[in-house]
């Protein structure tokens, strides 16, 4: 029985697939408490910047994850009935590609607090960032210069411009105020084939332990 039990939590361990390890960790910030609210990018399509997954590798079966993003704002649009911006915000994540916005991997819409400048978005889906992997992050607002994105204050510089065709990269530009938050969950990635190896040769051990075990009846001492 002893082992039976050991031999179902020892799946349940392995094959856990909704599993998400509490508390977030920064894996990008370029601001240390508030950003430069005195200079801004205008957004005109989309700004983007860069960041680097450089966390410590997750556990076996788990990855990082972007839970949301902080970064500092102005909006000339305000619904005076609601508090909010009229136009949507669209805040996406693109993966790199030849040091420019890549593939879109995830995006959520907003409508922002027009009398906050700070705005935190999280993101539902939780898109899966690989470890030392380059990533961009992106505001775009459909109207032009109706969003302005306040600057870093340690004048980390370096901004991909979309210009509703093609990205382009500025270095000289400063970064708008960012903060990427990531979580751990469970990875959906395809395991490598020396996990499946190791664990096929645990379950046949788990099994073969759990058969010799069973008490077998002295057949020698039968009567008929």
């Amino acid at each position: 029985m002893l082992m039976k039990l050991s031999l179902f939590l020892f799946v349940c361990a392995v094959f856990s697939s909704n599993a998400l390890r509490a508390g977030t960790t920064v894996v990008y910030s370029n601001y240390t408490t508030t950003p430069d609210t005195g200079t801004d990018l205008s957004i005109s399509n989309a700004d983007a910047v860069s960041f680097t997954d450089n966390l410590t590798a997750p556990p076996l079966g788990f990855a990082w994850a972007l839970n949301d993003v902080q970064f500092y704002f102005k909006t000339s649009d305000n619904n005076q009935q609601t508090g909010l911006s009229t136009n949507p915000v669209t805040v996406s994540l693109y993966s790199n590609t030849n040091g420019l916005p890549g593939n879109l991997l995830d995006s959520v819409t907003v409508h922002l607090d027009s009398t906050v400048s700070l705005a935190e978005v999280t993101f539902p889906d939780l898109p899966q960032m690989q470890t030392g992997q380059a990533y961009w992050l992106a505001l775009s607002d459909p109207v032009t210069s109706d969003l302005g994105w306040y600057q870093d204050t340690n004048q980390a510089a370096g901004v991909a411009f979309f210009d509703g065709s093609a990205w382009t990269y500025k270095d000289s530009y400063a970064q708008g105020a960012l903060q990427v938050d990531g979580v751990q969950v469970a990875s959906t990635a395809t395991p490598e084939p020396g996990t499946f190896l190791a664990l096929g040769t645990g379950l046949l051990f788990l099994l073969w332990r759990t058969h010799s075990c069973v008490p077998r009846r002295d057949l020698s001492r039968r009567r008929f």
